[in-house]
């Protein structure tokens, strides 16, 4: 019997310890791996699509251009918040030791409020897009998108402002001794930052009705009727609008190519918050059926990690998707790769035109300057040679000299005005 009980006892510490490797493995792959390659690359992206909604040429309205900009802030600062949370203590001991515990209490919060931002700017511009689509001749330009943007900034500060106040930074006592060759035993005392629920995180009320089956709703549930309902009114406007597509003018057909593009980060937010929805049921499930949240079973644990995969991804990737669908966004942002080399090479061509251009013009000038030269003294020639006939057929020799030197003269001026080293050709007799 004692035997049975200390073979299923080992077999127990074995799967545990099995746990605690695969924990650790998936954990490092994930958050010390992928989620700063993503997260890095999220980041560029998100301000290379901020500095291009900037640009006249996307061709976007103010309202539609704004919106966007602010989801590409928001995320930003979420990917920014979401190394600092998860990847450095990943890589680092002495950061998840020594830093960690003193700024969770704020980037917890941050992370909150942006990912909240994020989600109904979404949800913002699904709005924006039904409304542009589905009702096309009526102007609602929301104050050029601040009607949609600042309502999101206060929501999403006022409704996670409580998770401050939710943990808080404590210090442990940690005494050790170090015996020294001699025999000498010193004691020192190392005080440690450690993190710890508060007293309102730790009220069953607050935890079931406000951290688990309000969050459930706020953040899963209802963004995610909002978006469907919407995309699908969205989607059935422009298959109605495809069947009269040469009717309708290239404003609208903007608009729909726009609307199509919100279908896609749709669907590709739907599929990266489905993770996150799981746990978020499953934690507010625990809450109501049992008043309480029992430690997570493994494959919660790891889906959590999992949903900051996922989370990270839906934050990063709507550059390639702006990238993918818009033709015109993706014109502007590559013309920004491609200005210095053009910019470089324009130089070139019009130094080398414009150089060839002197070139030719003065080989030009001088063949004409040569050929003008010979004109004039073949011309001045035949007129001499008729002054010289007449001098010996009359007496009018000075009044014909005169003559001679006016036509001359009026030759040269208009010489001059053509090519100005071409003077003292044409006046040198």
């Amino acid at each position: 019997m004692n035997e049975t009980n200390l073979s299923e006892i080992d077999l127990a510490d074995q799967n545990q310890d099995e746990y605690k490797y695969l924990r650790t493995t998936a954990a490092f792959i994930i958050e010390g791996v992928l989620l700063p390659i993503l997260a890095t690359f999220g980041i560029v992206g998100n301000l290379l699509c901020v500095w291009t909604f900037n640009k006249k040429d996307v061709e976007l309205k103010p309202s539609f251009a704004n919106l966007l900009k602010c989801l590409s802030i928001f995320d930003t600062v979420f990917l920014a918040c979401i190394l600092l949370q998860y990847s450095l203590p990943t890589l680092s001991e002495e950061y998840y030791i020594w830093v960690l515990p003193y700024i969770t209490p704020y980037t917890l919060p941050i992370i909150h409020i942006s990912l909240t931002g994020s989600v109904y700017s979404v949800v913002a511009v699904a709005v924006e897009r039904f409304i542009t689509v589905c009702f096309p001749f009526q102007q609602c330009q929301m104050w050029n998108g601040l009607g949609y943007i600042i309502p999101i900034i206060l929501f999403s500060i006022l409704y996670n402002l409580v998770k401050f106040f939710e943990i808080e930074t404590i210090y442990l006592t940690h005494e050790e001794w170090v015996t020294y060759d001699n025999g000498t035993n010193i004691s020192t005392t190392i005080i440690y930052p450690w993190l710890n629920a508060t007293n309102l995180r730790r009220d069953p009320a607050y935890s079931e009705y406000v951290v688990f089956v309000l969050n459930f709703i706020v953040m899963g549930l209802l963004p995610v009727l909002l978006l469907s309902g919407l995309n699908f009114l969205i989607y059935r406007s422009i298959s109605r609008a495809t069947a009269t597509h040469n009717n309708i003018s290239s404003a609208h057909r903007r608009d729909n190519t726009m609307a199509r593009l919100l279908m896609a980060i749709v669907i590709v937010f739907l599929s990266c918050h489905s993770t996150k929805i799981i746990v978020n049921f499953y934690e507010a499930l625990q809450m109501v059926r049992y008043g309480s949240l029992s430690e997570h079973p493994a494959w919660i644990m790891l889906l959590v990690k999992v949903n900051h995969l996922l989370l990270t991804i839906n934050s990063a990737i709507n550059i390639v998707i702006y990238s993918y669908k818009d033709f015109k966004f993706r014109s502007v942002l590559f013309s920004a790769f491609r200005r210095k080399k053009s910019f470089t090479s324009f130089r070139t061509s019009m130094r080398s035109s414009f150089g060839s251009a002197r070139y030719r013009s003065r080989y030009n000038s001088r063949v004409n300057g040569s050929s003008l030269y010979q004109h004039n003294s073949s011309s001045n020639s035949d007129q001499a040679r008729t002054v010289e006939t007449s001098l010996k057929e009359s007496l009018m020799e000075s009044s014909s000299s005169r003559n001679f030197i006016v036509e001359n003269g009026d030759n040269a001026k208009h010489s001059c005005d053509i090519q100005p080293f071409l003077v003292d050709t044409v006046t040198h007799v």
